[in-house]
């Protein structure tokens, strides 16, 4: 194996697996034996890690536990209570701590490229925000990623904007005008190129979705917008406020994207979606390039607060993914890559084509 890691770009070689990923735009080319051979999984680690820094919690959550910083009021964002995935309701919060973060980082391999922050609104409630993304981007050489929901003061957004590789902003129909505001602030105030929308994809929200299509060509807070992702719904936290996207709406949604003229993009759980709504595209394998089906466990996995591996977000607490695996629990986090327990996960979601076996999405 050998791996070239300079200031601009990460470069990994070995046989059957070969990765290059800009470090300044985070994009990403992988490939297998040839170019034209794409390999099923990463046998070295993830390239990505979704890591969960804080949570809400319940009054009696340990205070005692060397692991979390534990505070005083739980996650304030606007509008996303009711599809929240973690239905973080609780009172209070519960942070990962530095030194748990270092912990972890200490164990990971070189393949990781970057990190996608989970944390509550607003940020700042995590007492060690900026330390963990200044030891991540300039400790770990790893970029580092968030999503917020929130109302930025220009100390924050500063911040932001110097750490982050990309910001997603979270938008609902609570917030959208705080969110634009929140965009803007980022994005034309400084500077910030990877500046997203992330939005909650869904039979009910295909007309919300539509307005803000609509709101990209012509609000001037979006100008500098760099694409609108679109998430589709899962139900982990059985609020049923939504319902799950149907191919049919899908694809007219897709459509009107196009039709707009706007960056989007989505994410891996409805591959097979955008794949079905662009089968009679003329730029069909041009497009499809740029497609990753699942990739729990085989270029990605999740940790949560507790600093425990699952294979995705959406599956903690779930049928195999029930326990998760310590990450504190090995010395390398290979060791748990290989382990028997991914090892079964990645085949049950190799025998499905990389479809979720959980989850109904566009069915």
């Amino acid at each position: 194996m050998m791996i070239l890691d300079k200031p601009q770009f990460k470069m990994i070689k070995h046989p059957g697996y070969n990765l290059l990923f800009n470090k300044e735009n985070g994009y990403t080319m992988r490939w297998g034996v040839t170019e034209d051979d794409d390999p099923d999984f990463s046998p070295l680690g993830p390239e990505i890690i979704d890591m969960e820094i804080s949570s809400a919690a319940d009054n009696d959550v340990n205070t005692n536990d060397p692991l979390h910083i534990v505070a005083d009021k739980g996650c304030a964002g606007p509008g996303c209570r009711k599809f929240c995935y973690k239905a973080n309701k609780g009172d209070k919060s519960v942070h990962m701590s530095l030194n748990t973060f270092r912990n972890i980082m200490n164990r990971m391999p070189k393949t990781v490229c970057s990190i996608a922050f989970g944390v509550i609104s607003p940020i700042k409630r995590h007492p060690q925000i900026w330390e963990i993304l200044a030891d991540c981007r300039y400790t770990y050489d790893v970029v580092p990623n968030v999503t917020i929901n929130e109302k930025l003061d220009d100390k924050t957004a500063i911040h932001l904007s110097a750490l982050c590789g990309a910001v997603a902003v979270s938008v609902n129909p609570d917030n959208k005008e705080m969110a634009y505001d929140t965009i803007s602030k980022l994005s034309i105030d400084n500077g910030m190129d990877q500046v997203n929308i992330h939005i909650v994809l869904s039979n009910s929200s295909v007309d919300f979705v539509k307005s803000v299509v609509d709101d990209i060509s012509r609000d001037s807070r979006l100008l500098k917008l760099n694409a609108l992702v679109m998430l589709s719904f899962k139900d982990k936290a059985k609020t049923a406020c939504m319902d799950p996207i149907t191919s049919s709406y899908y694809r007219e949604v897709i459509d009107y994207c196009t039709d707009a003229g706007i960056n989007f993009g989505f994410d891996s759980c409805s591959a097979k979606c955008y794949l079905e709504a662009i089968k009679d595209h003329p730029q069909r394998e041009r497009l499809e390039q740029y497609v990753e089906p699942c990739e729990s466990m085989m270029f990605s996995a999740y940790i949560d607060v507790n600093a425990k591996l699952y294979a995705c977000l959406f599956l903690e607490g779930m049928n195999m993914w029930q326990d998760g695996v310590n990450v504190l629990d090995y010395d390398n986090f290979v060791d748990i890559w290989n382990s028997e327990k991914v090892q079964e996960w990645r085949k049950l979601l190799l025998s499905t084509n990389r479809g979720c076996p959980e989850y109904r999405i566009g069915q």
